[in-house]
């Protein structure tokens, strides 16, 4: 159980019509339609256990134009909230937001400060510049807290974390969670369906039994920190399940200490390295296999030229690469860069992407 939200006490038994079908956690398959994880059970068991234990209060839908529930300061900033967002005020949506505001998207990453959840939305507003948003239904939840429903409409229209615009739309059903401390938003939750989302604008197929077979000098290829970063499977090819990596990668060219918000494994196909693994340091050689579980602080350093096949879980981080990687115009090793790389700039694309340098 999570106590930093507190949801409010129990409304009403399940199954008496009064708590939504996408709230009960018997029933994995709504559910994942709100809070997915693209895991198979569809959502984080500590969010099924908090919305069965707590039983958030119905959620107000629409009638005769009106919104009905009820209200409370909370709810009445977070509806603020999304004013701005609709309005596209974004200098006025940050100033609701508290300075030491946390922000965590569905994939669970942590957001700090209100340049994170400002982001966020910033990157769908352009992404989707014709983006209309329909409030189903605003409740207060405890003293300080309130849930928020809606669905969000728009045209693909600019790149999405690394997506070119596809002309498609998509639709989209959203519950964000806040919780207000001193007037300003300290907590802020938001879960939605990104594989909905991304299979309606086409780039994930329907199905998830997708067979991916990719063979050498096969799929895209990027120069990343003085590496030849290649992709054997992508993100949105394994219906966002896991992204796969061959990395060539020169001695002094080994990435900055990082974390990720999944886990990791590497192997290795040739050359030799030393990997720092939180407090451990260990020598990797051909058949070396590292295992680097979520959140554990890491990073290598090539002892000669290196091949690595990296798998990361979830899917998804191949599109970091593109973004701050350049296309490889041919599957060798680039020339070494004239200048280190702008740490501001690795570390906002890394955050996007659930991987974050140590100094960022």
């Amino acid at each position: 159980m999570r106590p930093d939200v507190d949801l409010g006490e129990p409304t009403a038994p399940v199954g008496s019509g009064a708590i939504p079908d996408w709230l009960v956690p018997d029933t994995v398959g709504s559910i994942s339609a709100v809070a997915p994880q693209l895991q198979p059970n569809g959502l984080r068991p500590w969010v099924a256990a908090q919305y069965h234990e707590y039983r958030v209060p119905p959620l107000p839908f629409m009638t005769a134009g009106r919104r009905v529930g009820i209200m409370s300061e909370a709810t009445d900033l977070h509806e603020k909230m999304f004013d701005a967002i609709r309005n596209r005020d974004l200098d006025g949506l940050r100033r609701l937001y508290h300075p030491d505001c946390v922000y965590q998207g569905p994939d669970g990453q942590e957001l700090k400060g209100p340049d994170g959840p400002v982001s966020v939305a910033q990157m769908y507003l352009t992404a989707f510049p014709d983006m209309t948003i329909e409030i189903r239904g605003t409740n207060a939840a405890g003293e300080n807290g309130s849930v928020l429903e809606f669905t969000a409409h728009g045209t693909h229209q600019g790149e999405l974390q690394g997506i070119p615009p596809t002309g498609k739309k998509a639709t989209v059903l959203v519950c964000n969670v806040i919780e207000v401390r001193d007037g300003k938003v300290y907590q802020e939750r938001e879960y939605y369906d990104t594989m909905s989302m991304l299979q309606q604008l086409g780039v994930v197929p329907e199905s998830t039994n997708n067979v991916v077979a990719r063979h050498r000098g096969e799929g895209d290829a990027f120069y990343v920190l003085g590496g030849l970063y290649e992709v054997k499977a992508a993100g949105h090819e394994t219906a966002g399940k896991a992204t796969v990596m061959e990395m060539t990668v020169p001695v002094g060219m080994g990435p900055p200490p990082h974390t990720h918000a999944g886990p990791e494994m590497v192997y290795v196909l040739e050359g030799t390295l030393r990997y720092r693994i939180g407090d451990q340091t260990l020598e990797g050689a051909p058949g070396s296999l590292f295992y680097i579980p979520e959140g554990v602080t890491e990073n290598f350093e090539p002892t000669s030229t290196t091949r690595l096949l990296i798998t990361y879980l979830p899917g998804g981080l191949d599109k970091f690469f593109a973004e701050i990687g350049e296309p490889a115009t041919v599957r060798e090793i680039p020339p070494p860069p004239d200048t280190p790389p702008n740490a501001e700039a690795l570390g906002a694309a890394g955050s996007r992407y659930g991987l974050r340098f140590a100094d960022s």
